[in-house]
C-alpha cells in the first residue's frame, strides 16, 4: 500500500509464476531503507543504487508473520509506505522503475516483484508531489445582501484560477444569531442587524455583508364614511412592537367619533397602537357634529413631532376642555404651541365658540461630544455637537509605538472611525495597544566578515514570512530576520566548492550564512526563502587585486553552483541574490596579461586572459580588445561574461562577444531549458517554449533557437534516457508520435506554436 497527500490513480498486473495466494506477509528483518527520489535524473534510488534485491529466505524461514514497512522519505512533500507480500521460502527482488512526470508535480511510479529472475508482477501507482496549483482569489456575488427575517439567499463564490488544485469553498457566518449559512452557500435570514459571511478556499478570502431588517406588516386604515371625514397612519407598515400614530380628520359639518380595531389591537387616547405580528386594519367612525359643536382642525405641515387630541377628538362644545397629546420625534424638544395662532401654556385649552386651528414647534436637539485625553495619541471629531443621526467621523493619530485597538462611544466599541450619533451626549475615548517592532539585520563573521541586506524591509520579510505576512501577523508582534554568519563550514562543502572550481579560479573565503526568523520570542532557522533576497558580502582586503574578477558559489544541499554576483571596487562588497542560506565562497580568477614582444616601430599588443566554467567552450583562451570570441554553452545554460565584475553580455546556446580591456571571467547558470530528446517507445520528444524563445535539440549534440512554424527531426535518434530539470518556473512538453506521423523518410514534423505554456513530460 501507497500513502501520500493525494491519491490519484492505481493500477496492478496480475501476478503470475507463483502462487502468490500463499503470500501473505513480508519480513523485512526490521530493516529501514530510505528511498529519496532523484529529482534531477527521474529514478528511485535505495542504498545508492538504482536496483536492489533483498533475500528473505533465511529470515522468514521460521519467522512469525508480520509486515514490515519500506518508507520513501523525501524533501519533495512525497511520503510513501509499500508493504510487500513475500512467501517465506521465496528469494525476491524488488526493481524500482523511472518516475513518468505527467505534469506539475504529477509522477507514476512502478515497482517490479521478481522471484529470482523471473518478473512475477508489477504495481503501478500515482501520486502529486507537492507542486499544487494554489487559489489566487475567491470573489462573492453579490458583495452586500438586505433581507427581512425569515428570507433565504444563495450567494455564488468564483474561485480563479480554474485550475487551482483545491476550489474546495467554506463558508462561514460571523454571527449566527443574525444570519446563517450552509454549505452551499445559502444564507438564512433569522434576526434583525448584521452579519459578515464569509468564503475561504485554500487561503484566500472574500465577504459579502449582510443586512438583517426586521419583518414589517402593513397597516390599513378605513373610514365608515369617506363624506364625513379622512384617517391615516403615519406608516403604512411597520414591526412587531412599534408605536404607530393615527390621525383622523373630520370634514366640515362632521367630526370623529372613535377608533374601531380588530382584536388584539388596543388604540390609546392618543391616537396609538403597539403593531402585533400581523396585518392590521382600522377604521374611523364619524358623525355629524351637532348645532353647537366647533371644529378642531391640527397643522399637517408640523416637523419632528406630533400633535394629537387626547381621545381622538375633532370637534368639541363651547367650554369644553381639550387635552393635546404632545410627542417629539427622536433626538427632538419640543419648543411652543398655538391655537388659532395664540400660544398657549400646558396641553389643554377651553374650546372657544368657534373653529379652532393648532400648530406646535419642535427643534432638532444639538448633543454634545466630548473626547477623552490620553497620553498615547492624539483624538479629533469633524463636529463639537451634533444631532440625533448625524454621521461623526473620528480621527486618531497615534504616538509613536502605539497602534489604536478600538474607538469607543459611551462605553461602546464602533466599527472603524466614524459613528451615527445617538439621542445623547457621548464621550469618545480610544484604546491602543503597543506597536510590534519590525527589524531586519546583517551579520558579521567572528573573522570580522560583514554581510548585510540590499533589500528593504519589506522584500526581506516578504521573501522570509510569505507574500502575506502583514495579514497574517498582527500589527502588535515583534518580527525579525537577522544574519548568522559563520567562518567554519561542512567539510564536505568545502569539498564540493573546490571541486566546482576550473583552472585559474581560486577559493578566496567561504562562509556558512544562516537566516534566523524571529516571531514575539520564537526563533526558527530559514534555509529556503519564497524568493530571492539580495544582500552584500564584503570582500577581505587580502584577496584584493586588480583586474581579479570576483563571483560566489554557493552550496545547498551538497551542490555547488555560480550564483555570480557584482562587485563594487569602492566599497569592496560584493552583492548576490539568493533564495537558499547556507554555505557561500567568494571565488575569484586571476587574470593574466601576455604581452608578445613588439616587432619594430610596431604597437605591443596587448592579450587579456579569458577563463571560463565547465559548460562553456570558447575560440581563444586570450585575447586583445576588439577581438570577436565566439562562445559556445552547453544546452540549459546561460553564459554570463564579467569584466571587472561588470556584466557585458549573456549568451544563450551559441553566440560572440567583443573582447574588452580587461580580462574576462565567463560563468554559467541553468536556464532551465529542456533538450529534445527521442525515446525508441513510444516516440516521445521534448521540448520547451518560453515567452522569447523556442530551445530545441537534436541529434544528440545539435543546439539552435527556431521561432514559430515547423522543425524536422530523424526517428533514428534513439536514447536510452534522459535528465529533467525544471527551474526558475519554465514549463516543456512532450509531443508523441507513432509511426502514422512518419513521412517516407522516416522523418517526423511537428509545430512549434507561439502563446503557450506547456507542461513539463518525462518518459
Amino acid at each position: 500500500s501507497w500513502t501520500q497527500g493525494t491519491f490519484v490513480s492505481s493500477s496492478s498486473a496480475e501476478m503470475s509464476g507463483v502462487d502468490v495466494s500463499e503470500v501473505t506477509s513480508v519480513k523485512f528483518n526490521a530493516v529501514a531503507y530510505d528511498i529519496n527520489w532523484g529529482w534531477n535524473n527521474g529514478k528511485f534510488t535505495v542504498d545508492g543504487s538504482s536496483w536492489n534485491e533483498y533475500s528473505f529466505g533465511g529470515v522468514n524461514e521460521n519467522a512469525p508473520d508480520g509486515t514490515y514497512d519500506l518508507t520513501l522519505d523525501t524533501s519533495k512533500l512525497f511520503t510513501a509506505t509499500m508493504d510487500f507480500a513475500v512467501k517465506p521460502d521465496n528469494t525476491w527482488a524488488v526493481g524500482w522503475g523511472t518516475g513518468t512526470n505527467e505534469g506539475a508535480g504529477f509522477a507514476v511510479f512502478s515497482i517490479d516483484f521478481l522471484a529470482g529472475s523471473e518478473l512475477v508482477g508489477t504495481w503501478t501507482n500515482g501520486y502529486w508531489l507537492g507542486t499544487e496549483v494554489p487559489v489566487d482569489s475567491v470573489t462573492i456575488t453579490p458583495a452586500t445582501l438586505d433581507l427581512t427575517v425569515g428570507d433565504e439567499k444563495t450567494l455564488t463564490a468564483t474561485v480563479l484560477p480554474d485550475n487551482a488544485t483545491d476550489k474546495t469553498v467554506e463558508w462561514s457566518s460571523s454571527n449566527e444569531e443574525v444570519a446563517t449559512v450552509d454549505e452551499n452557500g445559502k444564507v438564512t435570514a433569522v434576526a434583525e442587524g448584521t452579519a459578515t459571511i464569509t468564503a475561504a478556499a485554500g487561503e484566500q478570502t472574500a465577504e459579502c455583508e449582510v443586512t438583517v431588517s426586521a419583518k414589517t406588516y402593513p397597516i390599513t386604515v378605513t373610514t365608515n364614511d369617506e363624506t364625513m371625514g379622512t384617517a391615516s397612519a403615519k406608516v403604512t407598515e411597520a414591526k412587531e412592537g412599534e408605536l404607530v400614530t393615527l390621525t383622523p380628520v373630520a370634514k366640515t359639518g362632521y367630526k370623529f367619533v372613535e377608533w374601531v380595531a380588530p382584536e388584539g389591537v388596543t388604540i390609546s387616547k392618543d391616537n396609538t397602537f403597539v403593531m402585533p405580528a400581523k396585518a392590521v386594519t382600522v377604521k374611523a367612525v364619524f358623525a355629524v357634529k351637532e348645532a353647537d359643536e366647533f371644529d378642531i382642525v391640527i397643522d399637517k405641515n408640523i416637523e419632528n413631532g406630533t400633535v394629537a387630541v387626547t381621545g381622538g377628538a375633532t370637534a368639541a362644545k363651547a367650554g369644553d376642555t381639550v387635552t393635546l397629546s404632545i410627542t417629539p420625534d427622536m433626538g427632538c424638544e419640543f419648543v411652543s404651541l398655538t391655537v388659532n395662532g395664540e400660544a398657549i401654556e400646558g396641553n389643554s385649552f377651553v374650546m372657544p365658540a368657534e373653529d379652532v386651528a393648532i400648530s406646535a414647534v419642535f427643534k432638532k436637539i444639538d448633543y454634545k461630544i466630548t473626547i477623552k485625553p490620553d497620553e498615547c495619541g492624539t483624538i479629533t471629531v469633524d463636529k463639537e455637537t451634533a444631532q440625533y443621526g448625524d454621521t461623526v467621523t473620528v480621527t486618531v493619530t497615534p504616538n509613536e509605538g502605539y497602534i489604536v485597538h478600538a474607538v469607543y462611544v459611551n462605553g461602546e466599541a464602533i466599527e472603524g472611525t466614524t459613528f451615527k450619533m445617538p439621542a445623547e451626549d457621548v464621550e469618545i475615548f480610544v484604546g491602543y495597544e503597543t506597536k510590534g517592532s519590525i527589524e531586519t539585520e546583517g551579520g558579521t563573521s567572528p573573522s570580522g566578515i560583514t554581510i548585510s541586506f540590499e533589500d528593504n524591509n519589506d522584500a526581506v520579510l516578504e521573501a522570509v514570512f510569505g507574500e502575506d505576512w502583514a495579514d497574517r501577523y498582527a500589527i502588535s508582534d515583534n518580527l525579525s530576520v537577522k544574519m548568522e554568519v559563520l567562518d567554519e563550514v561542512p567539510a564536505e562543502d568545502e569539498t564540493a566548492v573546490e571541486d566546482y572550481l576550473s583552472d585559474n579560479q581560486y577559493l578566496g573565503v567561504i562562509l556558512d550564512i544562516n537566516l534566523i526568523k524571529t516571531v514575539n520570542d520564537t526563533s526558527t532557522a530559514v534555509t529556503e526563502c519564497s524568493k530571492p533576497i539580495s544582500f552584500n558580502i564584503d570582500v577581505p582586503a587580502d584577496i584584493i587585486a586588480e583586474d581579479r574578477i570576483y563571483s560566489v558559489v554557493r552550496v545547498h544541499d551538497g551542490k555547488a553552483e555560480n550564483i555570480g554576483g557584482t562587485f563594487d571596487s569602492e566599497s569592496n562588497t560584493i552583492t548576490v541574490s539568493s533564495d537558499k542560506f547556507s554555505t557561500y565562497a567568494i571565488v575569484y580568477d586571476e587574470a593574466s596579461v601576455e604581452e608578445p614582444v613588439p616587432e619594430p616601430d610596431v604597437e605591443p599588443v596587448v592579450y587579456y586572459s579569458i577563463t571560463s566554467d565547465r559548460n562553456v567552450r570558447t575560440s581563444l583562451s586570450s585575447a586583445s580588445a576588439g577581438t570577436t570570441v565566439t562562445v559556445n554553452v552547453d544546452f540549459g545554460y546561460d553564459a554570463i561574461v564579467y569584466c571587472g565584475g561588470t556584466r557585458i553580455a549573456r549568451i544563450t546556446d551559441r553566440g560572440a562577444f567583443v573582447m574588452p580591456a580587461g580580462s574576462v571571467r565567463i560563468v554559467t547558470e541553468a536556464n532551465g531549458y529542456l533538450a529534445m530528446i527521442k525515446k525508441a517507445a513510444p516516440n516521445s520528444y521534448i521540448f520547451v517554449y518560453d515567452s522569447e524563445m523556442n530551445h530545441i535539440k537534436t541529434n544528440g549534440s545539435r543546439k539552435g533557437i527556431v521561432g514559430e512554424g515547423t522543425i524536422t527531426v530523424k526517428l533514428g535518434e534513439e536514447y536510452a534516457g534522459m535528465t529533467v530539470t525544471l527551474y526558475k518556473g519554465r514549463k516543456s512538453t512532450a509531443v508523441e508520435l507513432d509511426s502514422a506521423v512518419l513521412d517516407a523518410n522516416g522523418n517526423a514534423t511537428f509545430t512549434v506554436e507561439g502563446g503557450k505554456n506547456y507542461t513539463a513530460v518525462v518518459e
